[in-house]
């Protein structure tokens, strides 16, 4: 006996200093056992369970911090597993003897007497089967013994343990056979898991049910569940119970595209386990409500149109005060392998039409344009000596028309003329900066069809964009984690609080729309709304914007597949789906704020100009404090009768719309006008086109047909030009110096290339 206490007393002591030993040295493999990744539960902001992200080898494990765990639970495993766990430092040799006098008198293996730290230890560093794999996983559970507490080491083993059906853990085990959370386990559902986990092949509760029942029953008496004939009995028809009501857990996969688009944002610490973060619970701001109603009505508008051909479509809702996306929608369904449904359409490169003119109107705001300015809207050629003329898409021009219209109506001419005005690259550096990170690294590539949206975009930055208006011109990037008390995010400031309250007046203004859309379209809401609208050649892709004040909806319509579609659906229908989302979302949103620091002018409605009292039509318009506006030159009385004189831009123009009986010119051009460009006026190259190729068109005016018109750039004689005096000037960076002459007199215009 006293032998016997002496050989204990000697292993305890040995163990203990192997403890020790064990502390001082590294355990790599433990480190890296820890940092392994998991599977997060994705819910929508109302907490409804949306995916549980499979890891790469299609395992889910998700994982438990123990105090989430009911301790009678935790109990149920330990009591199971290795009751003496909290009394040994990684070998239970009390089991150990047992389990060798076990397997000796049975000849066979009957049990391996493994404690939870040696089976963690095997986990963490698996080994051949065999006496030395044995000697090294008692090796190794001493030193996990040596460097974690028992409850660290429980924990590690709760998450870690394989429970079969391509789950590890008992979190998901939980889910997959009892369809619910770990911290709604029962203590005799914890004793099925229990066995289950002893071998999950033998004891599979939907093929192997009485080998289980026989297993549970017996553990659960063990623990105290049941005693007694009766009891015994009771206890037997509620395990049977609740085995055979077990189904196969389908695991949820609800908002597809978004539960992967969150996948790919999740960090490192998000998909490991620690005492702050579980890694298990991620709470996004979806509102899985609204995004089945958004599913819907794509689901809608697509079947309804079918015969254009049109298969797919995408939405994103935003929040814009907090800018959490609470719907996310990238295809028609996401199971449709027909029509490649799994394509997330929120990031697919599309042209987007004339969904970018706003960022444009928004950029000259910024640098010394109006709502007031006036643009032509006039048969105009651009760009090179291989003449670009584009026309609006009604295939008609209004001549002089307010910055304001061109935008609300959305005019091409107008959006062209500004980027030449504003420089191609200039513009596209100033999207890259508003989140068009597909068009970053791209110089050179785009010529003045930016301005009506020639180059590919998504409509996730698209949508982003359009919320920084009425954000007041603060960029910050779309949230995805819910939070109870949300806050605005910090941001940078991109476009001034007027530059963002115009844009946002401007595209709600019905009246200022109706050039391009009628005063009964679809974008008529009788709500404040700021909408925009877009197609791309051929209709191939079409798109529409719309927010008030709290939320910004993005819509795409259109075929993965590239296929064109069959006729010519216009943007109303995408227009018409983002209509019915806000007026769901936002039954009675507020006006848009007054622009700060502007004064309100009444201005002419044609010339823009400060209004007298020869005005016909007048409105009221915001402009900056410290702009000075002119009185109106377009309209004057004359004996009492009310005229109105173009200036010699719109002549041309004038004449062939309105005919000579409506207009008045302001004198005959006997001696040379230049027409166009305007004096002052300053282009910049066109990086897509070689500057050999790119010319500014002169315009000139004369009467005496019959003349020879001399050119001079900077005093030097350049050309001589006849009827109808038209000529061509090579860009070249630099102050340039126009005079065209003929026998007696001239007229000269100064312009900057840049």
């Amino acid at each position: 006996m006293n032998i016997m206490k002496n050989l204990l007393f000697y292993i305890i002591l040995v163990m203990i200093i192997t403890q020790i030993t064990f502390l001082l040295f590294p355990f790599p493999e433990l480190d890296k056992f820890k940092s392994k990744s998991y599977s997060p539960c994705l819910f929508d902001r109302k907490g409804t369970l949306l995916h549980v992200i499979p890891l790469p080898d299609g395992q889910r494990r998700e994982y438990a911090r123990l105090d989430e765990i009911h301790p009678d639970i935790i109990s149920v495993f330990i009591q199971s597993e290795d009751k003496r766990f909290f009394y040994h430092h990684g070998i239970d040799f009390i089991a150990v003897i047992r389990s060798l006098s076990l397997n000796i008198k049975s000849g066979y293996i009957v049990s391996g007497a493994s404690s939870i730290s040696m089976q963690l230890a095997r986990m963490i560093l698996p080994h051949k089967r065999g006496i030395t794999g044995k000697l090294w996983e008692a090796i190794n559970a001493i030193r996990l013994e040596a460097q974690c507490s028992k409850e660290e080491i429980i924990e590690l083993w709760l998450n870690s343990i394989p429970v079969g059906m391509n789950t590890t853990g008992i979190a998901s085990a939980s889910r997959v056979y009892f369809h619910k959370d770990v911290k709604m386990l029962t203590k005799l559902e914890a004793c099925i898991l229990a066995v289950i986990i002893r071998n999950p092949s033998l004891y599979n509760p939907f093929s192997e049910q009485e080998l289980l029942i026989d297993a549970v029953k017996k553990l659960a008496i063990r623990m105290g569940t049941g005693s007694g004939t009766e009891r015994e009995s009771r206890l037997e028809k509620e395990i049977r119970s609740i085995i055979s009501n077990l189904t196969p857990f389908e695991w949820p996969f609800l908002a597809p595209h978004f539960s992967l688009y969150v996948k790919n944002n999740l960090s490192p610490d998000e998909l490991t386990p620690g005492r702050k973060i579980s890694g298990r619970e991620i709470a996004t701001s979806l509102d899985l409500a609204l995004n089945h109603l958004v599913e819907e009505k794509i689901r809608h508008a697509l079947d309804k149109h079918q015969h254009n051909r049109l298969t797919n479509g995408a939405a994103l809702v935003l929040n814009n005060r907090t800018r959490e996306i609470l719907a996310y929608t990238g295809s028609n369904d996401f199971n449709d392998k027909e029509h490649a449904g799994e394509i997330d359409g929120l990031h697919i490169h599309n042209q987007p039409g004339s969904c970018l003119k706003p960022f444009l109107y928004a950029y000259a705001l910024e640098n010394g344009f109006s709502p007031n300015t006036l643009l032509p809207d006039i048969p105009t050629d651009f760009g090179t000596d291989e003449v670009y003329r584009p026309v609006n898409f009604n295939n008609r021009f209004h001549g002089p028309v307010r910055l304001r219209v061109a935008l609300a109506s959305s005019l091409n001419v107008p959006a062209v003329y500004m980027i030449t005005r504003l420089g191609v690259e200039n513009f596209r550096q100033k999207l890259v900066e508003l989140g068009f990170h597909s068009l970053d690294n791209k110089e050179h590539q785009f010529g003045s069809g930016l301005a009506l949206g020639n180059a590919e975009i998504t409509l996730f930055e698209l949508t982003q964009a359009f919320s920084i208006f009425p954000a007041k011109g603060i960029k910050a990037p779309p949230v995805w984690k819910y939070r109870k008390k949300a806050r605005i995010p910090d941001g940078k400031r991109v476009f001034s609080p007027y530059t963002s309250a115009m844009i946002c007046h401007m595209l709600s203004d019905n009246a200022s729309r109706a050039l391009g859309f009628t005063t009964d379209s679809v974008l008529n809401t009788g709500i404040p709304v700021m909408f925009k609208t877009g197609t791309s050649n051929q209709f191939g892709n079409i798109w529409a914007l719309g927010a008030t004040v709290n939320y910004t909806v993005g819509v795409w319509l259109g075929n993965f597949s590239g296929k064109t579609v069959i006729g010519m659906p216009g943007s109303s229908i995408p227009a018409q789906i983002v209509k019915e989302i806000i007026s769901i979302i936002d039954r009675s949103p507020e006006p848009f704020p007054v622009p700060e620091e502007a004064k309100k002018v009444r201005i002419c409605s044609l010339s823009g100009g400060l209004a007298t009292d020869a005005c016909p039509g007048i409105v009221e318009e915001y402009l900056p404090y410290h702009a000075s506006i002119k009185p109106c030159d377009f309209h004057y009385r004359e004996n009492g009768m009310l005229k109105t004189k173009y200036p010699p831009l719109y002549t041309s123009w004038a004449r062939e719309q309105l005919g000579n009986d409506m207009i008045s010119l302001p004198y005959e051009y006997e001696t040379p006008f230049i027409r166009q460009p305007g004096d002052g006026e300053y282009f910049y190259t066109d990086p897509s086109i070689p500057v050999s190729q790119q010319a500014v068109k002169f315009e000139i005016i004369h009467t005496q047909m019959n003349d020879i018109l001399s050119v001079f750039v900077n005093g030097i004689k350049a050309d001589d030009i006849t009827y109808p005096y038209t000529w061509f000037f090579p860009l070249k960076k630099g102050k340039w110096c126009i005079t065209v002459k003929d026998h007696d007199s001239s007229d000269i215009v100064r312009i900057m290339v840049k």
